[in-house]
This record gives C-alpha cells, sequence and structure tokens, in this order.
C-alpha cells in the first residue's frame, strides 16, 4: 500500500511540475538562464542565439542584455502579427528554401561521394599517362601524308622525310616538340592515340585545309612525384561525375516519387519559330499540383537559346534546347519540393538557424514600422550639425614658411645678427642657398616640437634661427597657421548615414526600454555563468 502511495505521490509531484509555469525547471532538467513573463529561456536557446549573432572579431557578451533585448523586440512584432506582412513572408520562404535546396544536396549527393587511392590511380593511367613527347608535322596534301608515311616506314627519321629533296615536303613543316597527356589531346586526336597507342606516327588528319601527321617522340609512364601533383585535379573531376550521377539519381527518385509525367514527343514540336498548334496549350510537364504547356516551354527555351549564343550554340538543335530547359525545370522543382518537404527546418541542426533568422526577421519588419520612419534627416539637420561640430572635420593645421639652414656655425650667427639689424631675409640668406630659398606648406604637427614653438612665436613677415642637433635653420613664416575644412558637399553623405544611425539606435534603446519597463524579467546568475564558461572554453 506505501509503495502505490509513494508511486501516486511522485506521479502527481511530476504532473505538479509539469503544468507549472513554463519559466520553472523540471528537477532533471537545468533552470532557465531567462525567465521573460511567461517564457523561459535556457543556456542552450542563448548559445545558439549567440552563434548566428556574432560577427568576426566581436568580443564576447558581458551580460545577456543583448539576447533579452533580441527577445522582446521580435515578441514583440509577433503581438503586432508582422509575421503576416509580405516581405516577411517572403525573405521567409527564399530562405527557408536555399537552405534546405542546401542541405538536401548534402543528405543525397556530397556525402554520399567518397574518392579512393585506388580510383585516383585508375584516372592516372588512363587519362594522364604516358606523358607524351610529341610534335606536328604540316603538310600541303593527303598525298604528301602518304609519302611522308612510306618513307619513315622504311627507318629514316622525320628531318631526313622532310630534308629528301625528292619527295618535295614543305621545309617549314616541323613543329618544336612539346608534352601532352592524353586527356590534353583533342578529342580527334586522342581517338587516333587510342587506336594503336604504340606507334610512333599517328594516321594524317585535315584541320583547316591543312594536312597533319602527329609524331610521338617519347613516352613517360610517369611517377609517384608527377601522380601526386594531379591528384587533387583527379580527384576533383571524380566528385564532378559523382555528384553527377548521383543527382541525376536522386532526380529519377523525385520523378517517380511524384508522379511527374514529361510529353517527350511533343516536345519535339517546339520549334524556334514557336510551338505547333496543338502543342502550344498541351501539358509538356505535369506535376502533382500544376503543368507546364507547349507555349511556356516555348518562352523558357527561347529565352535560354537567345541568352547563351542563339545561332552561336553549334551543333544543338533548337528542339534539344527546349528538351535541356524542360529537364532543368523538372530538377530544380523536384528538388525545392523535396527539400521544403522533408522540413529541415523541424529538426537540428537547422532548427535553431532558422528559429533566429525568423524572429530576426520579424525585429526587421518591426524596425521597420517603428523605428525607420523616425530616421530621416532634414538638409537643415545636416547643415545645423556640420556648423556646429566643424571642427571633427577640420584638416591639420597647416603654415607657410620659407627656410634655409647651414652648419656653419660662425657664418650662422652673423647672418642672424644681420636679420636682426632690419637685414631682408632673402638676400642675407642667398649665399646658403644661390638657387633660391625654399617655401614649404606642410601640416604644423609634421615639424620637430623646436620648429613648432619657433613658429608659434613668429608673426607673419619675420623670422628667426633655431640650432638643432648641429644645424642652424632659419625660418621666415610667411602666414599665420591657419584651418583648413572639409566642404560640406565632401562629408554630407557619411554625415547622413551617421545622424541617421545616431537616430535610429536612440529610437531604438527608447523602443527596447518601454519593453523593458512593461516586462518581468529575470536572469539566473548561475546559468549565465555557465554560459560564460562554455564560451571561454570554446575560445
Amino acid at each position: 500500500m506505501s509503495k502505490i502511495c509513494v508511486r501516486i505521490s511522485l506521479t502527481t509531484l511530476i504532473c505538479l511540475l509539469w503544468i507549472g509555469s513554463t519559466s520553472h525547471a523540471l528537477f532533471w532538467q537545468d533552470p532557465p538562464l531567462v525567465a521573460i513573463n511567461d517564457q523561459s529561456w535556457n543556456r542552450q536557446d542563448f548559445l545558439n542565439w549567440w552563434q548566428e549573432w556574432k560577427e568576426p572579431g566581436m568580443e564576447q557578451p558581458q551580460s545577456p542584455d543583448d539576447f533579452i533585448d533580441w527577445i522582446l523586440l521580435s515578441d514583440e512584432a509577433e503581438q503586432m502579427q508582422l509575421y503576416d506582412e509580405p516581405r516577411f513572408k517572403q525573405k521567409v520562404h527564399t530562405f527557408l528554401k536555399v537552405r534546405s535546396l542546401m542541405m538536401l544536396k548534402n543528405e543525397e549527393v556530397d556525402e554520399k561521394i567518397s574518392v579512393s587511392d585506388e580510383e585516383i590511380d585508375r584516372i592516372y593511367h588512363r587519362d594522364y599517362t604516358p606523358l607524351l613527347k610529341l610534335r606536328s608535322i604540316e603538310l600541303d596534301s593527303e598525298e604528301q601524308c602518304a609519302a611522308f608515311m612510306q618513307a619513315v616506314s622504311q627507318g629514316l627519321s622525320s628531318d631526313e622525310v622532310l630534308a629528301d629533296p625528292l619527295l618535295q615536303l614543305p621545309q617549314t613543316g616541323l613543329s618544336e616538340p612539346i608534352v601532352q597527356r592524353p586527356n590534353q589531346l583533342p578529342p580527334h586526336v586522342r581517338t587516333l592515340y587510342e587506336q594503336d597507342p604504340q606507334t610512333r606516327y599517328l594516321p594524317a588528319y585535315s584541320y583547316q585545309d591543312r594536312w597533319f601527321i602527329l609524331e610521338i617522340m617519347q613516352r613517360d609512364p610517369g611517377n609517384d612525384n608527377d601522380r601526386a601533383n594531379v591528384a587533387e585535379s583527379i580527384s576533383y573531376t571524380l566528385r564532378k561525375d559523382k555528384q553527377r550521377e548521383l543527382t541525376g539519381q536522386l532526380n529519377m527518385r523525385l520523378m517517380e516519387k511524384y508522379q511527374v509525367k514529361m510529353d517527350e514527343q511533343g516536345m519535339k514540336r517546339i520549334h524556334e519559330d514557336g510551338p505547333e498548334e496543338d502543342v502550344a496549350e498541351a501539358a509538356m510537364i505535369t506535376f502533382p499540383d500544376f503543368t507546364i504547356t507547349g507555349q511556356i516551354l516555348y518562352k523558357n527555351a527561347l529565352s535560354h537559346y537567345q541568352r547563351f549564343g542563339g545561332k552561336e550554340m553549334k551543333d544543338t538543335s533548337f528542339e534539344e534546347i527546349v528538351q535541356r530547359v524542360a529537364n532543368d525545370i523538372v530538377a530544380q522543382s523536384l528538388t525545392s519540393m523535396e527539400a521544403l518537404n522533408r522540413h529541415y527546418e523541424s529538426k537540428p541542426p537547422f532548427q535553431s538557424v532558422y528559429f533566429f533568422y525568423q524572429r530576426h526577421r520579424l525585429i526587421r519588419e518591426l524596425e521597420s514600422k517603428l523605428i525607420l520612419p523616425y530616421t530621416q534627416v532634414s538638409d537643415e539637420e545636416l547643415s545645423h550639425y556640420y556648423n556646429e561640430h566643424r571642427e571633427d572635420y577640420a584638416y591639420p593645421v597647416r603654415v607657410r614658411y620659407a627656410s634655409v639652414e647651414t652648419r656653419n656655425e660662425k657664418m650662422a650667427l652673423k647672418l642672424r645678427e644681420d636679420l636682426r639689424q632690419g637685414a631682408d631675409f632673402y638676400q642675407t640668406l642667398s649665399p646658403l642657398s644661390p638657387a633660391g630659398i625654399e617655401t614649404k606648406t606642410t601640416p604644423l604637427a609634421h615639424l620637430i616640437p623646436e620648429m613648432q614653438d619657433l613658429i608659434d612665436r613668429l608673426q607673419p613677415g619675420q623670422s628667426d634661427m633655431l640650432e638643432v642637433d648641429g644645424y642652424f635653420h632659419f625660418i621666415r613664416l610667411i602666414e599665420e597657421p591657419k584651418v583648413d575644412y572639409k566642404p560640406f558637399d565632401q562629408i554630407r553623405d557619411a554625415l547622413k548615414a551617421q545622424l541617421t544611425q545616431a537616430k535610429f539606435s536612440q529610437r531604438r534603446a527608447e523602443l527596447v526600454a518601454q519593453l523593458r519597463q512593461r516586462t518581468t524579467i529575470t536572469v539566473n546568475q548561475n546559468q549565465w555563468q555557465r554560459c560564460l564558461n562554455e564560451l571561454n572554453k570554446g575560445q
């Protein structure tokens, strides 16, 4: 009996804990980090938020205030039902669609791709070796090619055959040797090579009204160093091939799953001048909830045809482009449908990312309604701020002066005395600079401290001498040091952005203060310290 009572009491306790306030944790759970009215947020909620919130170089938070403000603003947006705004829906749907497609691709394609050393070896020996040292012999006709091949079959070298006056072959037709891998050969040349990989001379072929014979002078079987140099390129090619194969398999499965039908015979009747009459409104592609008619498919194919080459698309008919565009429409539509139907947003790791993005977009909508309308800056405000803060836009103080120097102390002292007696600065000091005394304009702060002090004592037109490190400097102040300011037009756009941001920050702070004033907020300091410990551990 006592055991039954104990069980009933324990069950009752669990139920009471469960149906209590959401700000209280069950005894086997961590208590909440933050309680806001009747909502609670735990440490993992904060860590998930921080993962999305932080930016490169951002310091770790010293309090959960930014997290709390983010919650308050997004809750306010939710209460205003801003999730019904078309812009919010469009942004969130696009984000969900793009990220879901990425996860579908990763799940069905990327995670299934692996490349082994054996596969790399197979491609290396098939496409990359041997390294062929070859040269081409360019001739005028097929008959000359036959004569050349007949001569080399008797044991003569290419040089000997071309030098034979009886054959009368072009003397300039022998190219410099180059080294090529089999996969670097043009397709038609590789076909000739693969017919007899050990031959020295490939069969003659014509190209742009000329005839060519390729001579394979040497075959290098390759080595481990060469393989290592091309392994990454081989691996990349193999991965792309497997990606195409797995993508094709996925599309086939999805076509069967969603029962998509394509009228391939009807598509063949869509031409460059338009679809045939009975095809235009007929369904060429049928999805579960929509169709693509011949006219729609034609417009898409024509746009592709015009954008990617038109008549310059050699060996590609318009009907082939129709089929290609149809395949693309099916693939894109099916993968989008499947990606969304898998609901990645309802499970980790995307769940927390999607939750953050939704609430962050809600805050953006809130800002557009309650903050941005109050951040407009008028021309009068800009002008007033500029005039009140002109010193913030001042260039460094500049000074214009003439100077000359000497290391001759005796001469310097005599010249200084002459100047003090009223002698002309330029005439008196001309022996120190026969080519003329230089006039300079420079920021005052760039001068040495002693020279700054001297200029500070002078009036325009006055001069004096200064000794520094064995040099005797004669300085004549031409103009009073003055301050120039950046023109208003030069800083207008930057200033407008600055004042707009200031108004935005102020308005946002006022809104947050209002929300905090009518909200009960509790922070568990022990849980906050655990958050900080985890952030520090992750550094």
